[in-house]
């Protein structure tokens, strides 16, 4: 029995010695084509590639999306949340900010940061304010001052051009209350 087991293992290990260069290569080789593919802007055959790497790309967190190589913006932006309690007291939630944040949580956070910029933020995709609200609302569960209402609020400084090669903006920083949700008893488990 012992033999057999000894002689499994020298199988083993010596079909991984002569096999672990091409099934590393090959896996180096599928992870970049996916991760082109994926963030190429889309080509005639893209819809039928797309979902056949997508489990892959989604499970390890890879996904982003063409516009991430758009023109930059002419602002910087971030987005807090005022959170009114039963009671009657604000509190304002700030969705995680890159520049306050150390390297690691900037790591672990920034696809946070994304869906905040990119979803929550955007008039495209209204549905996902609501679940925002009530992600928020969850944040501060209590037994006894419970929330009643989200407010959702964007703040936005200018990025001045140089001078002579763009439009003036107003300096200082901005905001704008633009999503309101009242809080159901339901949205808090």
């Amino acid at each position: 029995m012992t033999s057999l087991l000894a002689s499994t293992r020298l199988i083993l290990v010596t079909a991984w010695r002569q096999l672990r260069v091409p099934v590393i290569s090959l896996f180096i080789l599928f992870h970049t084509v996916a991760l082109m593919l994926w963030v190429s802007p889309p080509f005639p055959l893209y819809w039928s590639v797309v979902p056949l790497i997508r489990p892959y790309i989604c499970y390890f967190g890879f996904w982003n999306q063409w516009l991430m190589f758009s023109h930059p913006k002419n602002w910087t932006i971030y987005l807090t949340a005022n959170v009114t309690f039963a009671d009657g007291q604000v509190v304002t939630w700030d969705f995680p900010r890159m520049e306050k944040l150390d390297y690691v949580t900037r790591a672990l956070k920034g696809r946070y940061r994304e869906w905040a910029h990119e979803y929550v933020n955007e008039d495209e995709y209204p549905l996902v304010r609501p679940e925002a609200c009530r992600f928020i609302a969850r944040q501060f569960v209590s037994a006894t001052n419970r929330p009643i209402k989200i407010e959702l609020v964007r703040h936005w400084t200018w990025i001045q051009a140089p001078p002579g090669l763009g439009e003036i903006h107003p300096q200082g920083e901005s905001e704008y209350a633009f999503f309101a949700y009242d809080v159901r008893p339901e949205d808090l488990k």
